[in-house]
């Protein structure tokens, strides 16, 4: 179907990050549309359950007791200016978050939503590295709506489409359906020029994915690696009244060797028809595949067999599972340009 688009490499955007911000000042943003995502979902107690992020959310909140209200956003608050108060966590930079949440005294249930909803780490995460997350996810809230994130219609494959449109109007030229043979470089080992087709183009840079780069002008080094899935769903995590943009961070357990994070979209974002959703899943790779990695949380929250009896059947039902892995280039060399995978 025409009507689906599915990401390789999803993206949420933080709405005061600087790729917002560069798509306002080169007015490249008026070549697609984005909408906020609409909420942040967190597993606790045995359930899925809202997370209250913003003002608001907090004090609506059925999910907190008034005394953990004024708990969380005393906290929150602290976060936001985190560096004017450094006595208040000098000694626990390198720490573990966990650590700094407990000296806090803060109820259980307020632990669980500052670690898994709003920074997305783990416990074990350095204080000072956790405080610089919440603080980004606070700095973004409020500017689009109730959440820091902002996400594209039709796909993250809109974002570089918009940034060809504008090379377009400034003179750009596109040399379609044609790949690169081979990459010409001068003595000193810089770029000069490309060879496609049987014909030879000089230029300056060369922008490739990090998978496409010849051995001789990529450095070696440990590879690591990002597991990813697809599943097609016939209903939502968490049905509601009306159509949600979710986020969802599942954390380390028993059953998942790892944390993974969880992005639900539906037919308003004009990723797949109506009446089904598209839920990508994320993590470090710590397996030889990632069918390994991301297997037991598809299980967590879909229900993967034919029966319609259970306790799964009350979860929405995966219709189509799609497993693999893409190298992580966030820990790239100085000299690469890479974006993350």
């Amino acid at each position: 179907s025409r009507k689906f688009n599915l990401d390789l490499a999803p993206k949420l955007l933080f709405s005061r990050g600087p790729l917002v911000e560069l798509l306002i000042s080169s007015n490249i943003a008026r070549y697609a549309e984005f909408k906020a995502l609409t909420r942040i979902l967190t597993l606790h107690n045995g359930g899925l359950q809202q997370a209250p992020c913003s003002r608001a959310d907090v004090f609506s909140s059925k999910n907190v007791t008034p005394v953990e209200k004024r708990m969380l956003m005393k906290f929150l608050t602290f976060c936001k200016e985190f560096e004017q108060h450094s006595e208040e966590y000098r000694g626990f930079e390198g720490r573990p978050f966990l650590e700094f949440l407990q000296s806090r005294q803060l109820s259980k249930n307020v632990e669980h939503y500052v670690l898994h909803a709003i920074a997305m780490v783990d416990g074990t995460t350095p204080t000072l590295q956790a405080l610089k997350s919440v603080q980004k996810f606070l700095e973004s809230l409020g500017r689009y709506g109730n959440s820091p994130f902002l996400t594209s219609l039709y796909g993250s494959g809109e974002l570089p489409q918009c940034f060809c449109r504008l090379c377009a109007v400034y003179g750009g030229i596109y040399h379609l359906q044609r790949g690169p043979s081979a990459i010409l470089l001068n003595e000193e080992g810089a770029c000069i020029g490309i060879v496609s087709n049987g014909r030879r183009f000089n230029c300056r840079w060369v922008v490739m994915g990090a998978s496409y780069a010849p051995a001789a002008i990529a450095p070696s080094r440990d590879i690591k690696r990002v597991s990813r899935a697809i599943i097609i769903s016939d209903a939502s995590l968490h049905p509601a009244e009306k159509e949600q943009i979710t986020l969802l961070r599942l954390p380390q357990s028993e059953q998942l060797p790892c944390s993974v994070l969880v992005q639900e979209q539906g037919p308003g974002m004009m990723v797949c028809p109506p009446g089904l959703f598209v839920v990508h899943l994320t993590c470090g790779s710590s397996q030889d595949a990632a069918e390994k990695d991301l297997e037991p949380a598809v299980k967590i929250l879909f229900n993967t067999s034919q029966s319609t009896e259970g306790e799964d059947s009350c979860k929405p039902k995966a219709l189509y599972v799609l497993y693999f892995n893409v190298e992580d280039t966030t820990q790239a060399p100085l000299n690469e340009h890479c974006p993350p995978g």
